[in-house]
Order: C-alpha cells, then structure tokens, then sequence
C-alpha cells in the first residue's frame, strides 16, 4: 500500500472535501468510511440481496452435487475440498457476482493459499523464501483489479437482478466503496483491490472454516444429527425441501448451540487494540497510547467456565456447553459465559459480519442434513486442528478428511 494511502488513512475529512494535509487527525478516516460501510452492508437492508442470493445458489449446489452422487454410498477424499471449492465459490458469486471466477480461473486456488499462508505476511517473511505465496497474492490483487476495471466500464448498460443490485458488480456495495475510495486522495487501483481482498478474506476464511466444523461435529454424532434434522424439518417450507423459515431456523437451539460451541473450541484469534485512555486493569495501569494485544483462546478454554457442573473437558467439542432444560424445552443459553465466549472480538470494532457467517454456517448444515448422509471416515490427525494459523482465527484441519457420501432418498429429513 502506497505512502500517500497511508496517510489518507489518517486524515479526518468527508471524502468529498478531503484536505491534502492534516496537522491534527483525529479519527483515520479511511478505517471510518470502510467499517461503517461494511456494517451497513452486512448488517442492514443491505443484506437483504446477497444472503437470498447464497440461499439459492447453496441449494442449486446441493441439488447438482445429488444428482452426481446418487442413492448409493460413494468415497470422497476429503470433505474439507467441497467447503473450500464449491461452498466459498457460492459465497463469492451471491456477494461478488459470478463474473470475478470467470475473469479469473485460478482465482479461488489463490486465494487459500494466501489465506492459508496469511501469517506470512504478519511476520513479513522475504519474499524468496515464500515466493509461492506471494505470487499467490499478487495474482489475487492483479484479478481483484481486473474485476473492479471491468464491472465499472460495464455500469453504462446496468442491468439489475430481482434484489436491485447491479450484476456486474454483484452487490451495489463495491460499486459504492469503488466510488468513494477513486475520490480519495493516494488510491490506485493496486490500492483499491487490496481493499477488496482484504474485505473477501474477512468474509470467507474463518466462517467457511467454522461452517466445515459444525458439518462435521454433525455427522459425527448420531444423536446429534437426529436433533438437527428434527430442528431442520420444523423450519423446512412444506414442499419446497430447499427452503426454510431462516428465521426461525437461526434460532434453533441444536443449530445454534453447534455453531457457539465451535466457535469456542476452533477458535483462536488475537484482539490489537490502542488505548485512547489511561486504563486501570487490576493493579496496572495501560497507558494511553498503548498498543495491547489479548486472545480469545484463555476464555475459551477456562475450565472454571466450561467445565463445571461435570460437563466434558474443554479440549472436547460438546454443545451441551450452551444448552438449558427450561420444563420440557431445550433452550440455547449463553449465559454466564459471555465475558469467556468472544469469537468475534468485542466493542465497535466486532466483527460485522458475525451474522451472515452464523446464517452461512446454519443454512449449509441445514441443506447437508436434509439432502444428505455422510459417513465420516476421518480419525486422529485429519479431525485435529492445524496449529499453522494459530492467533489469526479459525483453525482448519491438519490432515484430509475422508468421508462416505450419499443422498437421501426423499430429500427430506
């Protein structure tokens, strides 16, 4: 990123009447300006588009990968290959538009070998020692470019999908942020694209990960594969297998008890903050200017909070952890673990898009279970986590995942 970007980071101006210098920043306008879109974008009306959008493109995924496999049980290889091709291609066509992949054919390959290797960069190994990850990003950003290049010559003949966003562009969104950020000082279209990197990798990486995990806690477990699918068919739209009440389905306790408690046990990110005051904190005090850096994984793995009451050692997935019996109910409670529980950070600068992962995690079950059995084959190494990505957030598996996969006779749970 340029010089003159940085320090258009940092200047405290509407874009529109942006100061070439500032003496006195306050706020780093930039940061302003794109964690407010984002919000905007994943979490209000916003959404609306590329979340309807995903729904229908996962189910038209299912129903392809039916028909291929068929009534009787078949090999796969590694069931981590079908979230990290077909899921996070569905996630980048209902957010980006179809056209980015078919600009770039080695696109997705790129792009988890740069997530996979996003530590590199952190500790700025050179470059001749991970020559095939940088190649990775710099190919990434030379198509992000090429895609930003092509939708904007192509917003003279806009042509709108039946959410009203323009195609090209796959969501209004980036053709906004493409807007705003041409009108700021310092931005080249290197600049731009890493921008928009930056905003797919925060997208895709941890929650494709975390949706890989509850898929698999599921089919591990026959009991709780059966709770699910009871969960799933109450929320499943009568004669329409593929559609749910998403609603209501979010707000199964089954469902949502799966994806808080992979939360917990999968991840491991680290929160950098900067004090903008003195900070008293038990006997020390943080000076105002301090940079602080905390993790998630001591609260996560308390014993005082998640192993009381004879429940399960913390390194074992169980999401009982955030089940209640209220009468004759099961209830999802995250009660009395809030302050240990913190997958997405905390204060204004949590994870926005929180909600849609927790949507993309719960759908994709939902369709897996109600289209499918799988029959995991995986033990030992290919069910442990990779320590590779330690501190950046949600960890992978550290070996293949095999699996026996085949449909379900009556599509229905």
């Amino acid at each position: 990123m340029s010089e003159s970007i940085v320090a258009t980071h940092y200047i405290d101006s509407d874009p529109d009447t942006i100061e070439e210098n500032s003496k006195h920043p306050t706020q780093p306008v930039m940061h302003r300006i794109v964690h407010d879109m984002n919000r905007k974008f994943l979490t209000g009306s916003d959404a609306t588009g590329f979340t309807a959008r995903f729904q229908e493109g996962l189910g038209e995924l299912c129903m392809g990968k039916k028909e291929l496999i068929g009534d009787n049980w078949v090999l796969e290889e590694d069931l981590y290959t079908f979230f990290r091709h077909d899921l996070t291609s569905t996630v980048i066509n209902a957010v980006f538009g179809t056209s980015i992949l078919k600009l770039n054919p080695t696109f997705l390959a790129d792009f988890w070998t740069f997530s996979d290797n996003l530590t590199v960069f952190m500790v700025r190994v050179p470059r001749c020692l991970a020559w095939r990850v940088y190649n990775a990003r710099d190919r990434l950003l030379s198509g992000m470019k090429k895609w930003q290049e092509w939708a904007n010559t192509q917003s003279n003949n806009v042509e709108m999908d039946k959410y009203g966003d323009e195609i090209c562009w796959g969501s209004s969104f980036f053709k906004e942020r493409y807007d705003i950020m041409s009108r700021l000082k310092g931005f080249d279209p290197v600049s731009m694209a890493a921008q928009e990197l930056s905003f797919l990798y925060a997208l895709n990486a941890n929650a494709i990960i975390a949706t890989f995990w509850c898929a698999l806690e599921v089919f591990k477990n026959p009991s709780l594969l059966e709770a699910v699918r009871e969960e799933v068919q109450s929320c499943t739209i009568p004669n329409q297998p593929l559609k749910f009440d998403t609603q209501r389905l979010l707000n199964m306790p089954h469902l949502q008890a799966i994806y808080a408690e992979t939360l917990r046990i999968r991840g491991h990110g680290v929160f950098i903050r900067k004090a903008d005051r003195d900070v008293q904190f038990h006997d020390h005090v943080v000076q105002k200017g301090t940079i602080t850096i905390s993790s998630s994984t001591p609260g996560h793995f308390n014993p005082d909070v998640w192993s009381k009451n004879q429940y399960p050692p913390v390194d074992v997935f169980w999401a009982g952890r955030f089940l209640k019996q209220d009468g004759d109910k099961v209830q999802f409670s995250k009660g009395g673990v809030e302050g240990s529980w913190l997958p997405f950070g905390g204060g204004w600068n949590m994870c926005p898009g929180k909600r849609f992962a927790k949507l993309q995690a719960i759908v994709t079950v939902a369709m897996l279970v109600t289209q499918f059995d799988i029959d995991v084959l995986a033990s030992g190494r290919g069910i442990k986590m990779s320590m590779k990505s330690f501190g950046v957030g949600i960890l992978g598996p550290s070996g293949k995942v095999p699996v026996r996969i085949r449909r379900r006779s009556n599509g229905t749970t």
